[in-house]
């Protein structure tokens, strides 16, 4: 989820009833909350097998709508969101893509790879200025109106504020909507606040936050999640009932794109890595709950303790120069170099280069798509137990989860594993467990199942 979780934030009124509070939209005839339950990661043949036939059904009208373009600079979420449009435009459906765009320049419209992909782009304000609340509804409903003027059969949103504009322009489409991390948490770990004045304003960013998304759920025929810890999340932030109608649908990793290679050391040569030392690379935006920090401060400790590695960290945001700063106070000098934003075209070949991916997370990881990704290129992956790391590490080697997600496990993790102390599994023994598990052809399919169902 973008760092501007704000953006997302709708202030529509909610329909109120004595019971809850919200009118949920009521599910499609015929449709058994059994039938759309994701399964378990360990069985995930049971969807496939007890889903929806969706062989008979005609191509169908599909709007997805995602925070910001995954093409122009978006993150997870809306790679998941730009993944979706590309399958079910294979399949045949007539599929058009919404987002955001901070690029200058950006088309309005076009087709490429078969999906219509549409953009908006509005006039830059502080993160918590009130005017931005309502103005991607206006820009989502002006682009919707001059571009899809048909109705539309099925929306998906990724984002709130998006979807909740979209919905309104299509009132009667079927609907699905995931949570990809909820927004009112993003928003706490993300915003600072420094003043009586700050606090104020992100409480009331926390509260419209909460607003919407419930809405969002409620609203929605079908719910899903990534992961039992984002479940748990939206459990305890909007209550038993609605978490009740959320599918676990956990993100899958392009086998086509992510593969095990036969010479690492050549790859190393490509990237201009070191072939004579361990690489130990981690792809993160640089923002505080990722936990940069506390990694950088773990490699000061195994430089001290004598270990040779090189620390690769790839990608961006607002903590880069601090992080800067931080490795020249640890004179850490050439054990750590940072890479910037990698493209997406980069990196299977960085996982598949590196001795060890690590993911240092310090607070709310709602799935963990890199680590997949990683796991698909036959690399170990060294992780704290944050979050939803675990229900993906458990699958592979729970070894590889630290004891928590402070310095000192960290170090004591990256050690065990430069040491050779650490459980090693074959790169094609881990590719295959992807496959079976997480891959996103899996992935896709249940999606498809809760996005056509009607």
């Amino acid at each position: 989820m973008s760092a501007s979780v704000i953006e997302r934030i709708d202030i529509l009124t909610i329909k109120e009833n004595k019971d809850s509070g919200l009118t949920a939209a009521r599910m499609p005839t015929g449709t058994t909350g059994a039938q759309l339950r994701a399964p378990d990661p360990r069985n995930p043949g049971s969807l496939l097998s007890k889903g929806i036939d969706l062989s008979s059904q005609r191509a169908k009208r599909i709007v997805i709508v995602s925070g910001e373009h995954y093409l122009d600079g978006g993150g997870g979420a809306d790679h998941l969101a730009y993944q979706e449009a590309l399958y079910l435009a294979r399949l045949g459906h007539e599929v058009w893509l919404l987002g955001q765009s901070h690029s200058e320049g950006a088309r309005e419209h076009e087709v490429k790879n078969g999906v219509h992909l549409l953009r908006y782009q509005l006039p830059s304000a502080s993160e918590l200025n009130p005017r931005r609340l309502w103005r991607h509804q206006v820009a989502v409903g002006n682009i919707l109106a001059k571009y899809v003027c048909n109705p539309v059969d099925a929306l998906h949103g990724h984002a709130p504020l998006q979807f909740q504009a979209t919905r309104r322009y299509s009132p009667s489409a079927a609907t699905c909507y995931s949570v990809h991390s909820p927004v009112a948490t993003e928003l706490r770990v993300s915003l600072s606040a420094d003043s009586i004045a700050g606090w104020v304003r992100r409480w009331v960013a926390m509260a419209l936050a909460n607003r919407v998304e419930r809405q969002c759920i409620a609203c929605s025929q079908r719910v899903t999640v990534a992961s039992h810890f984002t479940k748990g999340l939206i459990q305890q932030i909007h209550g038993k009932a609605l978490a009740k109608r959320i599918n676990i649908v956990p993100g899958g990793a392009d086998l086509d794109r992510f593969r095990v290679i036969d010479d690492r050391q050549d790859a190393k040569c490509q990237l201009g890595w070191p072939k004579d030392k361990p690489i130990l690379f981690t792809l993160r935006r640089l923002v505080p709950r990722m936990g940069l920090d506390r990694l950088l401060r773990a490699a000061r400790r195994l430089a001290d303790q004598g270990h040779a590695f090189q620390l690769v960290i790839g990608g961006a945001g607002p903590l880069r120069s601090e992080l800067d700063e931080l490795a020249k106070e640890l004179d850490l000098g050439d054990k750590v170099y940072f890479l910037g934003y990698v493209p997406d075209a980069d990196l299977p070949l960085m996982y598949a280069a590196c001795d060890a991916f690590v993911l240092p997370t310090a607070e709310l990881e709602c799935f963990g798509l890199i680590a997949v990704e990683a796991l698909a290129c036959g690399r170990p992956v060294l992780a704290t137990p944050v979050g939803a790391i675990p229900e993906i590490l458990n699958c592979f080697e729970p070894k590889w989860l630290s004891r928590g997600a402070d310095v000192d496990s960290i170090y004591e993790l990256v050690s065990s594993f430069l040491l050779g102390k650490l459980p090693v599994h074959s790169p094609q023994a881990l590719r295959s467990n992807v496959e079976k598990l997480y891959s996103s052809k899996l992935f896709l399919s249940r999606i498809e199942q809760c996005v056509l169902a009607n």
